[in-house]
């Protein structure tokens, strides 16, 4: 309806270069992966291919490259012929955002600790829905519009004006500055603080998950910051204190269930269920035949 279609790429990419090819035809771009968690397996799994393997490596790589020159791979051509050449692909400040839904079951099941050091989920925001969410009962008498609404539309269409024309191949990204103001800037201070307190903590296992809590809390305000202001958008304090909660609370949360869901082992999977199950009775606690019963498969 605001005429962004050309942002949408297809969201389960095969390979890295699948990725470049995307980011080739427009730079700036959001994919949709439904089961996540499953797809990540696929790419990740010890079953799973080099292609599939360079996925989470260009993701990673692009990430690092959106404020400058995502510079592509060099091929060996020494056998080849000048016509079949292949070009290096330069990608001028990509912008590649990845929205995948999940059960948890399925996406920490395929994460191990290694990943924690590797450096790839601390690019990521991972929220986590209510799991006692129940559904509003339906009314089947009342037809529902489900189209978006006409000021998304409009603010969308407004936004839009900000790229550079879709038509055009290869066609960069349009820079956008965002100031920030004094009492903002001190928010985002604090957030720093508290990046090199947990990476210097040297008795957390999971340290490395803060490293780009800084660069992330920054991209975020940015965000609402241009959300609010399309013409001259400055980063406020309400901006930086909602981007230093949210990005907080994601990172905390993310210790947390890798702390109770992420294991190298079957063994140690088996004691991290266990110890689940008995957290989720609560104060009322469980009894041993329950727990016997849940996990009689255990040797």
């Amino acid at each position: 309806s605001a005429n962004l279609g050309h942002l949408v790429s297809g969201g389960s990419y095969t390979s890295g270069s699948a990725i470049i090819s995307a980011l080739q035809r427009y730079p700036a771009a959001i994919g949709f992966v439904d089961e996540f968690g499953l797809y990540l397996n696929e790419i990740t799994g010890k079953n799973s291919s080099t292609h599939q393997q360079s996925v989470l490596k260009t993701i990673m790589e692009l990430y690092s490259s959106s404020n400058g020159t995502y510079q592509g791979t060099e091929y060996s051509t020494l056998t080849l012929k000048k016509s079949a050449k292949p070009d290096r692909v330069d990608i001028d400040r990509p912008s590649l955002n990845i929205y995948g839904t999940s059960t948890p079951e399925t996406f920490y099941g395929a994460l191990n600790s290694g990943d924690v050091v590797s450096g790839y989920l601390n690019r990521w925001l991972i929220f986590e829905g209510d799991s006692k969410a129940t559904l509003s009962a339906v009314d089947f008498e009342r037809s529902v519009d489900d189209s978006p609404p006409a000021s998304v539309i409009d603010w969308l269409t407004e936004a839009g004006e900000f790229l550079s024309d879709p038509d055009e191949e290869k066609s960069p990204t349009q820079l956008v500055d965002v100031l920030v103001s004094k009492e903002a800037a001190i928010i985002l201070n604090q957030v720093r603080e508290k990046q090199e307190q947990e990476r210097l903590n040297g008795s957390s296992q999971l340290k490395d998950l803060w490293v780009r809590y800084l660069e992330n809390a920054i991209k975020v305000s940015a965000i609402r910051a241009i959300c609010d202001n399309l013409a001259e958008p400055v980063i406020e304090k309400h901006h930086a204190e909602w981007a230093r909660d949210v990005v907080g609370w994601c990172i905390t949360n993310t210790v947390s269930m890798i702390r109770s869901r992420v294991a190298d082992s079957a063994r140690e999977q088996a004691a991290k269920d266990m110890w689940r199950f008995i957290d989720d009775a609560g104060s009322a606690g469980t009894t041993r035949t329950l727990l016997t019963r849940k996990f009689q498969r255990l040797d």
